[in-house]
């Protein structure tokens, strides 16, 4: 480095001083390795300096500086003044090996009817925007409570990490658990009293203090109602408020056991001046005993995002948040989902949501009856929040049986929502009857392929869709107002059409078309067909493999699905390619009929397209 100081003198002053500051600027920015334990000592510091703010100043934690988690830390860890480093040299929060936040809850006492939690009341918090910030779970990271729900000693509200994002945030590799322990009740499940008073007994069950709310009854005479502990439903493993938010990513994450896995909340824009979020990614997670696996809410003014991702997620087992008191509708009406889509911005202004992706997700198949849908997409205002939604390559599977109240698999609305090479797999079960909306479901035993509610905007593409034993294909809403018309090669097939029933003997699939709340519009295929849909589809008996996975020699579904390329589908659900020129296969996997390999449904790890 002397030497080049040298040689650059005789060139002139300038030349000088631009080395010396090629040469000081890496060392500011050079990362350093920060050993981070509950109470420091050694060559570790203590998580209390971790959360220090003054720390957080650029010098004692910088851009580009990792800092190693180490041991069972009991503590929450605040993201400081700085929010995180800058671009290209984000601040890492790295669990070693066997690294966990864990004690017996996060947050705070959560009166009967309370829904919010503070930032505080979380293991990982930011004070400010967070902004190139990694945390990063390592090989087996884990944030958890060890004593919050039924059967321990608190009922209190709990986040794992909360932020408010900017831009450039990743979460991976972590394992989210026991945040909310809730087992409520359904139909084949017996009644767990984990609905406890203020001294931690459980003297009544749930259903006690639905009879008896808010008047108190026998069991409950006693007690103040604000005391009551119940397991609420701001137990999330993941909160992130996006704030014009370019770049956020969540995967390879595992959640168990708490109310909401992960939700994200946009942050309100100005009419001069909307708040845009793009290139937001959440894939490779596994979800499993909640209440909504993902919720994704536009439900403040002026917020667009476009060219969002979810993919590659699993969903299942959530039967026990089944009749979860904090659901009673005059208090918290949110319904249960796998996945929940809503954009509605509020009075005040619009939402917008553009070019949204969901594709080669796995949803069940135990999935409960308590859920509105496996994927719910929704808009309170007005459809045509939603544009260019792409919904494909999905397994939406419902294998539970003997249930009698159910909902849609998919339940979607939008303008030029694409729907395609989807399989929908249901029971055997006989038909229920179409009944009055339960927070917008259908009343049959297995559910429908997809709920269409349009409200005022173009009704849905829906192309390559297999739909297997479900009592209802397709049945709209109250406020469809443009009938579904691009709808083609589709495949529908019901194993055990009941007989005697309400329908026609006419094909295999029990009802391919109905309005939820009125019950007009049933029709079978010959009906269906006669309303210009599905001239290319099929009700033809299918032959499945393993998994639902189409053999090679199935006449029904092999080279029988329009090709979809010229949309920017070129995979299946295993992401195996799909051909660019010719027929594909309907459903979620594309089979070769030279073929007999079958591709383990299994989601494997893999990266961001």
């Amino acid at each position: 480095m002397i030497m080049m100081i040298k040689n650059n003198l005789t060139t002139g002053g300038q030349g000088w001083i631009w080395i010396i500051l090629a040469a000081l600027l890496p060392l500011n920015l050079r990362a350093k390795d920060i050993y981070v334990s509950q109470d420091g000592g050694g060559t570790t510091n203590s998580v209390a300096w971790l959360s220090a703010p003054n720390n957080w100043n650029g010098t004692a934690i910088a851009p580009g500086d990792v800092v190693h988690l180490i041991g069972t830390l009991t503590n929450s860890i605040v993201i400081g003044p700085s929010g995180g480093g800058a671009p290209g040299n984000p601040i890492t929060l790295l669990f070693d090996l066997d690294a966990k936040l864990s004690r017996p809850t996060w947050g705070q006492f959560s009166a009967y009817g309370s829904t919010s939690a503070l930032p505080s009341d979380s293991a990982i918090y930011c004070s400010v925007y967070a902004h190139d910030l990694i945390i990063d779970g390592g090989s087996n990271g884990i944030i958890e409570c060890t004593s919050n729900g039924g059967g321990g000693a608190f009922t209190n509200h709990c986040t794992g990490i909360n932020l408010l994002a900017r831009g450039n945030v990743e979460i991976k590799n972590l394992a989210i658990r026991n945040l909310g322990v809730y087992y409520g009740t359904d139909l084949w499940r017996p009644v767990f009293p984990y609905f406890t008073n203020k001294n931690g007994t459980t003297n009544w069950s749930q259903q006690d203090v639905y009879n008896n709310w808010p008047t108190p009854g026998a069991h409950v005479s006693n007690e103040n109602p604000a005391t009551f502990r119940y397991m609420p439903a701001s137990t999330e493993g993941i909160r992130i408020q996006p704030q014009a938010s370019t770049n956020l990513l969540i995967h390879n994450c595992t959640f168990d056991m708490l109310a909401n896995a992960i939700t994200l909340s946009m942050s309100a824009g100005l009419a001069n001046a909307w708040a845009v979020n793009t290139n937001i990614q959440i894939y490779s997670n596994s979800f499993r005993h909640f209440n909504w696996g993902i919720g994704w809410l536009q439900s403040t003014p002026f917020t667009l995002c476009y060219d969002a991702q979810v993919w590659a997620n699993s969903f299942d087992d959530n039967a026990n948040w089944n009749g979860n008191p904090n659901g009673r509708d005059n208090l918290n009406p949110n319904h249960g989902d796998a996945f929940i889509l809503s954009c509605s911005g509020d009075g005040t202004g619009p939402a917008t949501n553009y070019n949204m992706r969901v594709y080669r997700n796995y949803f069940g198949s135990n999935l409960t009856t308590n859920l509105s849908a496996w994927l719910y997409q929704e808009t309170t205002k007005d459809a045509r929040f939603w544009q260019g939604l792409k919904i494909y390559n999905n397994i939406f599977r419902r294998d539970l049986p003997n249930l009698t109240t159910t909902s849609a698999l998919l339940s979607m609305n939008g303008d030029d929502v694409l729907i395609a090479n989807n399989t929908f797999i249901g029971t055997n079960n006989a038909v229920r009857s179409i009944g009055p909306p339960d927070h917008g479901t259908i009343s049959t035993s297995s559910g429908v392929g997809i709920v269409a509610n349009a409200d005022g905007a173009r009704a849905p593409r829906f192309y390559n869709n297999v739909v297997y034993n479900l009592s209802v294909a397709v049945a709209s809403w109250v406020h469809l107002t443009n009938p579904m018309t691009n709808v083609d090669y589709n495949a529908y097939y019901f194993v055990n059409r009941p007989d005697p029933g309400p329908y026609p003997p006419d094909g295999n699939q029990a009802m391919i078309w109905g309005n939820q709340v009125s019950g007009s519009g049933l029709t079978v295929w010959s009906g269906w067909r006669a309303m210009k849909n599905d001239l290319h589809g099929t009700t033809n008996r299918i032959s499945f493999g393993l998994n639902f996975i189409p053999l090679s020699s199935d006449q029904t579904l092999v080279g029988k699905g329009t090709n979809l390329v010229a949309w920017g589908i070129t995979d299946d659900f295993a992401g195996n390619p799909r051909a660019s020129t010719g027929a594909w296969t309907i459903g979620a996997y594309e089979v070769a009929r030279s073929t007999n390999s079958l591709v383990p449904p299994f989601l494997k790890p893999i990266t961001p397209p």
